[in-house]
Protein backbone atom coordinates (compact mmCIF):
# COMPACT_ATOMS: atom_id res chain seq x y z
CA UNK A 1 0.00 0.00 0.00
CA UNK A 2 1.27 3.24 -1.27
CA UNK A 3 1.52 6.07 1.40
CA UNK A 4 -0.22 9.52 -0.10
CA UNK A 5 1.23 12.87 0.35
CA UNK A 6 -0.41 14.39 3.55
CA UNK A 7 -0.42 17.58 5.23
CA UNK A 8 -0.72 17.81 8.80
CA UNK A 9 -2.18 21.02 10.73
CA UNK A 10 -1.41 21.74 14.12
CA UNK A 11 -4.73 21.43 16.30
CA UNK A 12 -5.20 22.87 19.64
CA UNK A 13 -6.89 19.92 21.76
CA UNK A 14 -5.94 16.10 22.38
CA UNK A 15 -9.87 15.37 21.63
CA UNK A 16 -9.80 17.16 18.20
CA UNK A 17 -6.23 15.98 17.12
CA UNK A 18 -8.01 12.35 17.81
CA UNK A 19 -10.91 12.86 15.79
CA UNK A 20 -8.53 13.69 12.72
CA UNK A 21 -6.47 10.72 13.36
CA UNK A 22 -9.85 8.72 13.87
CA UNK A 23 -11.13 10.05 10.34
CA UNK A 24 -8.13 9.61 9.01
CA UNK A 25 -7.80 5.57 9.81
CA UNK A 26 -11.20 4.65 9.03
CA UNK A 27 -10.93 6.33 5.54
CA UNK A 28 -7.14 4.05 5.06
CA UNK A 29 -9.44 0.76 6.90
CA UNK A 30 -12.12 1.51 3.85
CA UNK A 31 -9.58 2.32 1.05
CA UNK A 32 -7.41 -0.83 2.24
CA UNK A 33 -10.91 -3.37 2.25
CA UNK A 34 -11.96 -2.12 -1.33
CA UNK A 35 -8.91 -2.89 -2.72
CA UNK A 36 -8.27 -5.73 -1.30
CA UNK A 37 -11.82 -6.71 -1.91
CA UNK A 38 -11.40 -5.62 -6.19
CA UNK A 39 -8.14 -7.89 -6.10
CA UNK A 40 -9.16 -10.99 -4.17
CA UNK A 41 -13.10 -11.06 -4.12
CA UNK A 42 -15.31 -9.73 -1.74
CA UNK A 43 -15.68 -13.14 0.06
CA UNK A 44 -12.60 -12.61 1.32
CA UNK A 45 -12.83 -9.07 3.10
CA UNK A 46 -13.07 -10.59 6.85
CA UNK A 47 -10.40 -12.98 6.45
CA UNK A 48 -8.16 -10.02 4.78
CA UNK A 49 -9.04 -7.17 6.79
CA UNK A 50 -7.50 -8.38 10.63
CA UNK A 51 -3.50 -9.45 10.46
CA UNK A 52 -3.00 -7.67 6.75
CA UNK A 53 -5.13 -4.92 7.84
CA UNK A 54 -3.21 -4.52 10.58
CA UNK A 55 0.70 -4.48 9.40
CA UNK A 56 -0.73 -2.25 5.82
CA UNK A 57 -1.19 0.22 8.24
CA UNK A 58 2.06 -0.31 10.24
CA UNK A 59 3.95 0.12 7.22
CA UNK A 60 2.10 3.08 6.14
CA UNK A 61 2.92 4.82 9.90
CA UNK A 62 6.69 4.39 8.95
CA UNK A 63 6.41 5.82 5.45
CA UNK A 64 4.62 8.91 7.30
CA UNK A 65 7.10 9.38 9.93
CA UNK A 66 9.55 9.93 6.37
CA UNK A 67 7.78 11.78 4.32
CA UNK A 68 9.03 14.62 2.92
CA UNK A 69 5.63 17.14 3.92
CA UNK A 70 6.77 16.14 7.57
CA UNK A 71 10.51 16.13 7.63
CA UNK A 72 10.08 20.04 5.98
CA UNK A 73 9.40 21.07 9.43
CA UNK A 74 12.31 20.47 11.18
CA UNK A 75 13.40 19.82 14.64
CA UNK A 76 11.49 22.61 16.34
CA UNK A 77 8.36 20.25 15.45
CA UNK A 78 9.45 16.88 16.53
CA UNK A 79 7.62 16.97 19.64
CA UNK A 80 4.42 18.02 17.93
CA UNK A 81 4.45 15.50 14.54
CA UNK A 82 5.55 12.55 17.93
CA UNK A 83 2.31 13.67 19.43
CA UNK A 84 -0.10 13.40 16.55
CA UNK A 85 1.85 9.44 14.73
CA UNK A 86 0.99 8.39 18.63
CA UNK A 87 -2.30 9.54 18.14
CA UNK A 88 -2.01 8.55 14.76
CA UNK A 89 -1.47 4.49 16.06
CA UNK A 90 -3.95 4.42 18.96
CA UNK A 91 -7.07 5.31 16.12
CA UNK A 92 -5.51 2.91 14.08
CA UNK A 93 -5.49 -0.05 16.82
CA UNK A 94 -9.17 1.30 17.68
CA UNK A 95 -10.17 1.07 14.08
CA UNK A 96 -9.45 -2.42 13.71
CA UNK A 97 -11.41 -3.39 16.68
CA UNK A 98 -14.31 -1.43 15.35
CA UNK A 99 -14.09 -3.91 12.25
CA UNK A 100 -13.40 -6.69 14.33
CA UNK A 101 -16.84 -5.86 16.82
CA UNK A 102 -18.67 -5.48 12.71
CA UNK A 103 -17.15 -8.79 11.97
CA UNK A 104 -18.87 -10.32 14.97
CA UNK A 105 -21.51 -8.52 15.06
CA UNK A 106 -24.29 -10.70 13.42
CA UNK A 107 -22.83 -14.01 14.76
CA UNK A 108 -23.03 -12.31 18.41
CA UNK A 109 -26.39 -11.36 17.89
CA UNK A 110 -27.71 -14.88 17.18
CA UNK A 111 -26.11 -16.08 20.01
CA UNK A 112 -27.66 -13.69 22.60
CA UNK A 113 -31.30 -14.27 21.03
CA UNK A 114 -30.48 -18.30 21.52
CA UNK A 115 -29.81 -17.42 25.46
CA UNK A 116 -31.99 -15.38 25.75
CA UNK A 117 -30.94 -11.82 25.41
CA UNK A 118 -28.17 -12.71 28.42
CA UNK A 119 -24.97 -11.80 28.12
CA UNK A 120 -22.70 -14.41 28.80
CA UNK A 121 -19.16 -12.81 29.44
CA UNK A 122 -18.42 -11.59 32.77
CA UNK A 123 -17.43 -8.10 32.29
CA UNK A 124 -20.72 -5.75 32.04
CA UNK A 125 -22.00 -4.28 29.06
CA UNK A 126 -21.46 -1.31 27.67
CA UNK A 127 -24.60 1.22 27.95
CA UNK A 128 -26.37 0.71 24.64
CA UNK A 129 -25.85 4.38 22.86
CA UNK A 130 -29.70 4.46 22.70
CA UNK A 131 -29.50 4.62 26.35
CA UNK A 132 -27.37 7.62 26.41
CA UNK A 133 -29.79 9.85 24.09
CA UNK A 134 -31.56 12.53 25.43
CA UNK A 135 -34.97 11.79 26.40
CA UNK A 136 -37.98 13.03 23.57
CA UNK A 137 -38.30 16.66 24.55
CA UNK A 138 -35.24 17.18 26.45
CA UNK A 139 -32.69 19.87 26.55
CA UNK A 140 -30.28 19.15 23.65
CA UNK A 141 -27.11 18.01 23.98
CA UNK A 142 -24.07 20.59 24.10
CA UNK A 143 -21.98 20.06 20.39
CA UNK A 144 -19.45 21.84 21.76
CA UNK A 145 -19.28 19.68 25.66
CA UNK A 146 -16.39 17.43 24.33
CA UNK A 147 -14.65 19.59 23.07
CA UNK A 148 -14.70 21.65 26.29
CA UNK A 149 -13.40 19.25 28.64
CA UNK A 150 -10.02 18.60 26.36
CA UNK A 151 -7.76 20.98 28.17
CA UNK A 152 -9.33 19.24 32.03
CA UNK A 153 -8.82 15.63 30.69
CA UNK A 154 -4.99 16.83 29.52
CA UNK A 155 -4.44 17.41 32.96
CA UNK A 156 -5.75 14.85 34.42
CA UNK A 157 -3.44 12.79 31.97
CA UNK A 158 -0.41 15.01 32.75
CA UNK A 159 -1.36 14.74 36.72
CA UNK A 160 -1.93 18.42 37.07
CA UNK A 161 -5.00 20.17 38.59
CA UNK A 162 -6.97 23.45 38.68
CA UNK A 163 -4.71 25.00 41.54
CA UNK A 164 -7.04 27.11 44.16
CA UNK A 165 -5.46 30.27 43.31
CA UNK A 166 -6.52 29.82 39.75
CA UNK A 167 -10.00 29.09 40.80
CA UNK A 168 -10.41 31.88 43.68
CA UNK A 169 -9.18 34.59 41.07
CA UNK A 170 -11.40 33.34 38.31
CA UNK A 171 -8.55 33.96 35.83
CA UNK A 172 -8.78 29.91 34.76
CA UNK A 173 -12.53 30.09 34.32
CA UNK A 174 -13.24 33.53 32.20
CA UNK A 175 -15.12 33.78 29.56
CA UNK A 176 -14.09 33.65 26.14
CA UNK A 177 -14.61 36.54 23.97
CA UNK A 178 -16.91 35.04 21.27
CA UNK A 179 -17.52 35.50 17.29
CA UNK A 180 -21.55 35.60 17.25
CA UNK A 181 -24.03 36.81 19.93
CA UNK A 182 -24.47 33.39 21.40
CA UNK A 183 -21.10 32.63 22.27
CA UNK A 184 -19.71 33.80 25.70
CA UNK A 185 -18.31 37.86 25.52
CA UNK A 186 -16.12 38.77 28.18
CA UNK A 187 -17.14 42.10 29.59
CA UNK A 188 -15.12 44.60 32.21
CA UNK A 189 -15.79 47.56 33.98
CA UNK A 190 -13.17 49.90 32.29
CA UNK A 191 -12.42 53.35 33.52
CA UNK A 192 -9.93 55.99 31.30
CA UNK A 193 -8.45 58.55 32.31
CA UNK A 194 -7.17 61.56 30.38
CA UNK A 195 -9.33 61.94 27.14
CA UNK A 196 -6.52 63.34 25.03
CA UNK A 197 -5.37 62.74 21.21
CA UNK A 198 -4.97 58.92 22.05
CA UNK A 199 -6.77 58.18 25.56
CA UNK A 200 -10.61 59.28 23.52
CA UNK A 201 -10.04 56.84 20.67
CA UNK A 202 -8.68 54.16 23.34
CA UNK A 203 -12.21 54.92 25.18
CA UNK A 204 -14.14 54.66 21.93
CA UNK A 205 -12.51 51.35 20.83
CA UNK A 206 -13.18 49.77 24.21
CA UNK A 207 -17.50 51.28 24.19
CA UNK A 208 -17.51 49.31 20.80
CA UNK A 209 -16.33 46.05 22.30
CA UNK A 210 -18.91 45.72 24.71
CA UNK A 211 -17.52 47.09 27.85
CA UNK A 212 -18.88 49.39 29.75
CA UNK A 213 -16.59 52.85 30.48
CA UNK A 214 -16.41 55.60 32.74
CA UNK A 215 -14.24 58.52 31.77
CA UNK A 216 -12.78 61.59 33.09
CA UNK A 217 -10.62 64.43 31.81
CA UNK A 218 -9.64 67.84 33.20
CA UNK A 219 -11.66 69.44 30.48
CA UNK A 220 -15.18 67.58 30.59
CA UNK A 221 -16.26 69.09 27.02
CA UNK A 222 -13.98 66.31 25.49
CA UNK A 223 -16.25 64.01 26.92
CA UNK A 224 -19.40 64.62 25.27
CA UNK A 225 -18.73 62.67 21.86
CA UNK A 226 -17.90 59.32 24.61
CA UNK A 227 -20.96 59.77 26.29
CA UNK A 228 -23.09 59.73 23.07
CA UNK A 229 -21.72 56.82 22.42
CA UNK A 230 -22.59 55.34 25.95
CA UNK A 231 -19.26 56.72 28.24
CA UNK A 232 -20.23 57.65 31.64
CA UNK A 233 -18.30 61.01 33.20
CA UNK A 234 -16.57 60.80 36.47
CA UNK A 235 -16.17 64.43 38.20
CA UNK A 236 -12.57 63.17 39.60
CA UNK A 237 -10.24 59.82 38.79
CA UNK A 238 -10.97 58.45 42.39
CA UNK A 239 -14.81 58.38 41.22
CA UNK A 240 -14.12 56.82 38.11
CA UNK A 241 -12.43 54.12 39.22
CA UNK A 242 -13.88 53.66 42.37
CA UNK A 243 -16.52 50.46 40.38
CA UNK A 244 -13.22 49.71 37.97
CA UNK A 245 -12.16 46.55 37.17
CA UNK A 246 -9.38 47.98 35.22
CA UNK A 247 -7.62 51.61 35.03
CA UNK A 248 -6.48 52.80 32.26
CA UNK A 249 -4.04 55.95 31.99
CA UNK A 250 -3.12 58.00 29.28
CA UNK A 251 -1.62 61.49 30.10
CA UNK A 252 1.64 63.31 28.54
CA UNK A 253 3.88 63.12 31.55
CA UNK A 254 5.31 62.18 34.70
CA UNK A 255 3.81 64.95 36.56
CA UNK A 256 0.21 64.32 35.28
CA UNK A 257 0.33 60.35 35.92
CA UNK A 258 1.37 61.05 39.29
CA UNK A 259 -1.54 63.47 39.84
CA UNK A 260 -4.43 61.18 38.39
CA UNK A 261 -2.88 58.01 40.31
CA UNK A 262 -1.75 59.26 43.80
CA UNK A 263 -3.55 62.34 44.56
CA UNK A 264 -4.56 62.41 48.23
CA UNK A 265 -7.70 63.45 47.73
CA UNK A 266 -8.70 62.62 44.23
CA UNK A 267 -6.29 60.04 42.91
CA UNK A 268 -7.54 56.65 41.39
CA UNK A 269 -5.13 54.33 43.54
CA UNK A 270 -7.13 55.37 46.74
CA UNK A 271 -10.59 54.54 45.55
CA UNK A 272 -9.10 51.26 43.51
CA UNK A 273 -11.06 47.92 44.81
CA UNK A 274 -8.51 45.59 45.91
CA UNK A 275 -7.11 43.22 42.88
CA UNK A 276 -8.35 45.66 40.67
CA UNK A 277 -5.70 46.46 37.65
CA UNK A 278 -4.16 49.46 37.02
CA UNK A 279 -2.96 50.17 33.60
CA UNK A 280 -0.76 52.94 33.05
CA UNK A 281 -0.40 53.53 29.11
CA UNK A 282 1.26 56.65 29.03
CA UNK A 283 5.15 57.57 27.98
CA UNK A 284 7.14 57.86 31.28
CA UNK A 285 10.22 57.64 33.06
CA UNK A 286 10.93 54.40 34.23
CA UNK A 287 11.98 55.26 37.16
CA UNK A 288 8.63 57.11 38.22
CA UNK A 289 7.09 53.93 37.10
CA UNK A 290 9.09 51.66 39.42
CA UNK A 291 7.66 54.47 42.58
CA UNK A 292 4.20 53.96 40.79
CA UNK A 293 4.32 49.86 41.33
CA UNK A 294 5.15 50.29 44.72
CA UNK A 295 2.48 52.78 45.77
CA UNK A 296 0.40 50.70 43.80
CA UNK A 297 0.81 47.20 45.83
CA UNK A 298 0.89 49.23 48.87
CA UNK A 299 -2.80 50.01 47.80
CA UNK A 300 -3.09 46.63 47.12
CA UNK A 301 -3.60 47.10 43.41
CA UNK A 302 -2.16 45.44 40.64
CA UNK A 303 -0.04 47.76 38.26
CA UNK A 304 0.80 47.09 34.51
CA UNK A 305 2.94 49.81 32.51
CA UNK A 306 1.70 49.23 29.05
CA UNK A 307 2.73 52.20 26.70
CA UNK A 308 1.54 52.25 22.69
CA UNK A 309 2.90 52.09 19.75
CA UNK A 310 1.20 53.84 17.02
CA UNK A 311 -0.49 57.04 15.45
CA UNK A 312 -4.15 58.67 16.02
CA UNK A 313 -5.26 56.57 12.62
CA UNK A 314 -3.98 53.24 14.19
CA UNK A 315 -5.61 53.77 17.53
CA UNK A 316 -8.88 55.08 15.53
CA UNK A 317 -8.73 51.38 13.95
CA UNK A 318 -7.75 49.55 16.72
CA UNK A 319 -4.29 48.50 15.42
CA UNK A 320 -1.81 49.94 18.20
CA UNK A 321 0.97 48.38 19.43
CA UNK A 322 0.87 47.43 23.72
CA UNK A 323 3.94 46.82 25.04
CA UNK A 324 3.76 45.50 28.29
CA UNK A 325 5.60 45.52 31.74
CA UNK A 326 3.86 42.73 34.88
CA UNK A 327 3.09 39.73 36.72
CA UNK A 328 2.55 37.23 33.90
CA UNK A 329 -0.79 36.53 35.41
CA UNK A 330 -2.33 39.88 35.59
CA UNK A 331 -1.26 40.35 31.56
CA UNK A 332 -3.26 37.58 30.84
CA UNK A 333 -5.91 38.65 33.01
CA UNK A 334 -6.01 42.11 31.04
CA UNK A 335 -5.19 40.88 27.36
CA UNK A 336 -8.92 41.37 27.01
CA UNK A 337 -8.82 44.84 27.49
CA UNK A 338 -5.56 45.73 25.92
CA UNK A 339 -6.87 43.54 22.63
CA UNK A 340 -9.91 45.55 22.03
CA UNK A 341 -7.71 48.11 21.38
CA UNK A 342 -4.76 46.88 19.87
CA UNK A 343 -3.95 44.72 17.14
CA UNK A 344 -0.76 43.14 18.98
CA UNK A 345 -0.21 43.03 22.92
CA UNK A 346 3.59 41.85 23.71
CA UNK A 347 4.61 41.06 27.63
CA UNK A 348 7.71 41.96 27.02
CA UNK A 349 8.94 41.68 31.01
CA UNK A 350 8.31 42.82 34.71
CA UNK A 351 7.05 46.15 35.82
CA UNK A 352 9.07 48.69 34.10
CA UNK A 353 10.21 47.02 31.45
CA UNK A 354 7.18 48.09 29.37
CA UNK A 355 8.04 51.94 29.67
CA UNK A 356 11.61 51.21 28.33
CA UNK A 357 10.29 48.46 25.16
CA UNK A 358 8.27 51.96 23.98
CA UNK A 359 11.80 54.52 25.12
CA UNK A 360 13.64 52.62 22.71
CA UNK A 361 11.19 52.38 19.64
CA UNK A 362 10.69 55.99 20.01
CA UNK A 363 14.18 56.21 19.81
CA UNK A 364 14.95 54.64 16.83
CA UNK A 365 11.85 56.51 15.63
CA UNK A 366 13.44 60.15 16.10
CA UNK A 367 16.96 59.42 15.06
CA UNK A 368 14.94 58.07 11.81
CA UNK A 369 13.42 61.26 11.74
CA UNK A 370 15.57 63.72 12.19
CA UNK A 371 18.60 61.83 9.71
CA UNK A 372 15.70 61.87 6.96
CA UNK A 373 15.26 65.72 7.86
CA UNK A 374 18.70 66.30 7.00
CA UNK A 375 18.59 63.67 4.01
CA UNK A 376 16.31 65.92 2.16
CA UNK A 377 17.71 69.62 3.41
CA UNK A 378 21.20 67.97 1.89
CA UNK A 379 19.33 66.73 -1.62
CA UNK A 380 17.44 70.14 -1.89
CA UNK A 381 20.77 72.35 -1.42
CA UNK A 382 22.33 70.10 -4.16
CA UNK A 383 19.21 71.03 -6.60
CA UNK A 384 18.48 66.74 -6.75
CA UNK A 385 15.18 65.45 -6.72
CA UNK A 386 14.42 64.45 -3.47
CA UNK A 387 11.63 62.35 -4.76
CA UNK A 388 13.88 60.24 -7.55
CA UNK A 389 16.49 59.80 -5.22
CA UNK A 390 14.78 58.27 -2.16
CA UNK A 391 12.54 56.05 -4.42
CA UNK A 392 16.24 55.14 -5.92
CA UNK A 393 17.17 54.74 -2.04
CA UNK A 394 13.76 52.66 -0.82
CA UNK A 395 15.65 49.97 -3.54
CA UNK A 396 18.28 48.51 -1.41
CA UNK A 397 18.40 46.85 2.09
CA UNK A 398 18.85 50.04 3.98
CA UNK A 399 15.13 51.12 3.55
CA UNK A 400 12.94 50.43 7.33
CA UNK A 401 9.08 50.20 6.93
CA UNK A 402 8.62 53.46 8.51
CA UNK A 403 10.99 55.57 6.21
CA UNK A 404 7.82 55.47 3.24
CA UNK A 405 5.75 57.50 6.05
CA UNK A 406 8.63 59.94 7.13
CA UNK A 407 9.39 61.31 3.97
CA UNK A 408 6.48 61.13 2.10
CA UNK A 409 5.42 63.32 4.89
CA UNK A 410 8.12 65.22 4.18
CA UNK A 411 8.03 65.88 0.67
CA UNK A 412 4.26 66.78 1.14
CA UNK A 413 4.46 68.85 3.39
CA UNK A 414 1.77 67.35 5.78
CA UNK A 415 2.60 68.51 9.20
CA UNK A 416 -0.75 67.60 10.89
CA UNK A 417 -0.01 66.29 13.79
CA UNK A 418 0.36 62.76 14.74
CA UNK A 419 2.69 62.59 16.65
CA UNK A 420 3.94 66.32 17.53
CA UNK A 421 7.52 67.57 17.87
CA UNK A 422 7.33 68.56 22.05
CA UNK A 423 6.00 65.68 22.60
CA UNK A 424 8.81 63.11 21.27
CA UNK A 425 11.09 65.98 22.35
CA UNK A 426 9.65 64.96 26.10
CA UNK A 427 10.33 61.09 25.58
CA UNK A 428 13.56 61.94 24.38
CA UNK A 429 14.48 63.38 27.83
CA UNK A 430 13.38 60.20 29.57
CA UNK A 431 15.81 57.93 27.30
CA UNK A 432 18.88 60.17 28.48
CA UNK A 433 17.62 60.11 32.00
CA UNK A 434 17.16 56.32 31.84
CA UNK A 435 20.74 56.03 29.76
CA UNK A 436 22.70 57.66 33.05
CA UNK A 437 23.29 60.89 30.78
CA UNK A 438 24.75 61.92 26.92
CA UNK A 439 27.31 60.11 27.51
CA UNK A 440 26.21 56.82 27.40
CA UNK A 441 23.19 57.90 24.16
CA UNK A 442 25.41 60.96 22.27
CA UNK A 443 23.12 59.36 19.37
CA UNK A 444 20.10 60.10 21.15
CA UNK A 445 20.95 62.94 22.98
CA UNK A 446 21.65 64.88 19.18
CA UNK A 447 18.55 64.37 17.94
CA UNK A 448 17.03 65.54 20.88
CA UNK A 449 19.02 69.02 20.06
CA UNK A 450 16.90 68.47 16.32
CA UNK A 451 13.47 68.07 18.42
CA UNK A 452 14.76 71.08 20.93
CA UNK A 453 15.48 73.28 18.48
CA UNK A 454 12.38 72.59 16.14
CA UNK A 455 10.57 73.65 19.61
CA UNK A 456 12.34 76.93 19.92
CA UNK A 457 11.24 77.67 16.44
CA UNK A 458 7.45 77.47 16.95
CA UNK A 459 6.93 74.13 15.70
CA UNK A 460 6.44 72.20 18.91
CA UNK A 461 2.63 71.62 17.28
CA UNK A 462 3.95 69.94 13.92
CA UNK A 463 4.45 66.19 13.49
CA UNK A 464 7.84 64.95 14.10
CA UNK A 465 8.48 64.98 10.23
CA UNK A 466 8.01 68.86 10.72
CA UNK A 467 11.78 69.04 11.85
CA UNK A 468 12.58 68.70 8.03
CA UNK A 469 11.94 72.58 7.86
CA UNK A 470 14.98 73.18 9.83
CA UNK A 471 17.03 71.91 6.68
CA UNK A 472 15.54 72.96 3.63
CA UNK A 473 12.86 75.65 2.37
CA UNK A 474 9.70 76.07 4.11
Amino acid sequence: MTARPLLFISIGSAYERHRLARGLCTGIHRQFLFQRSHRHGTDRRRRLASSEHSRSLADLLRQLGQHALLRRQGSRARKRREVLLRDLRLSCRSTGRRARRARQGPARSRRLARLGGQHTRGSPRRPSRVATRRPVGGPPADPHARIAEGPARDRARRGESESDDQRSSGLAQRPRRGRTQGQAIMSMAVAVLGLGAMGSRMAARLLAAGHPVTVWNRSPDKAQPLVAQGARVAPTPAAAARDADVVIAMVRDDAASNSVWVDPHDGALIAMKPGAIAIESSTLSPDYVATLARLAEHAGVKLLDAPVSGSRAAADGGQLVFLVGGDAEVFEHASPVLKAMGSAVHHVGPIGHGMLAKLATNALLGIHVTAFAEIVGLLQRHGASAAKVLQAVSATPVWAPVDAYLSGTMLSRDFRPQFPIELIAKDFGYVLDAADGAEHAPTAAAALQVFKRAVEHGLGDLNMTGVVKLYGSN
